[in-house]
């Protein structure tokens, strides 16, 4: 009986312990332009590595002075918005959901929407960061190990997206035009696991 006793207790612990595998980075743009009034778009991926996800509350904050930007939810991974999006005096906020089917869980890297940026003002050189405000995003999981209401997001894994803009003439005007890096980090990839999609 000890035994069995301790097994339980074991398998509960377990189960209520999230593992906090989820990441968000932002991959570069493929597509460019020459014009001043120029835009750039970068995809914000969900890697949710041990993780099965099935919400995601998106916190962004950047420098509102330089840039600004436009977000478009994969409204075929998340179809629907729960709240937002909402403009803060730093940033902006979205929370995003699978919907009502749980089998649309998210068990595998998958496009949580795309960034578009337009240029405000040069940088001057420097180059200013569009964020993944930590303090903000929070993510949860279907996944058996994972609390209803446990956040799995993992903000040491993910990464910004770096931005420099630099003056262009444009007819009798100076134009910014912007020029985005992703900065890679490493994080240990999660258990694979096969879609339940």
């Amino acid at each position: 009986l000890p035994i069995l006793l301790f097994i339980v207790k074991n398998q509960t612990s377990t189960r209520g312990s999230a593992a906090p595998t989820t990441t968000l980075s932002f991959i570069s743009p493929s597509v460019t332009t020459d014009q001043c009034d120029e835009t750039k778009t970068s995809r914000l991926v969900l890697n949710p590595g041990e993780n099965i996800v099935s919400t995601v509350q998106l916190a962004l904050k950047w420098d509102k002075t330089k840039f600004d930007i436009n977000f478009a939810p994969n409204t075929t991974a998340f179809p629907q918005t729960l709240k937002g999006p909402e403009q803060t005096t730093t940033g902006m906020s979205i929370t995003l959901n699978i919907g009502a089917d749980v089998t649309k869980a998210i068990s595998t890297t998958t496009d949580l929407g795309t960034i578009t940026i337009k240029p405000l003002a040069p940088t001057n050189g420097t180059v200013v960061s569009l964020d993944i405000d930590a303090a903000g995003t929070k993510v949860y999981s279907l996944a058996q190990q994972d609390g209803a209401t446990e956040d799995v997001f993992n903000a040491a894994g993910s990464s910004p997206l770096q931005v420099s803009i630099t003056p262009q003439t444009c007819g009798d005007q100076a134009a910014p035009t912007p020029t985005i890096t992703v900065t890679p980090t490493t994080s240990t990839p999660g258990t694979d696991r096969k879609s339940v999609v």
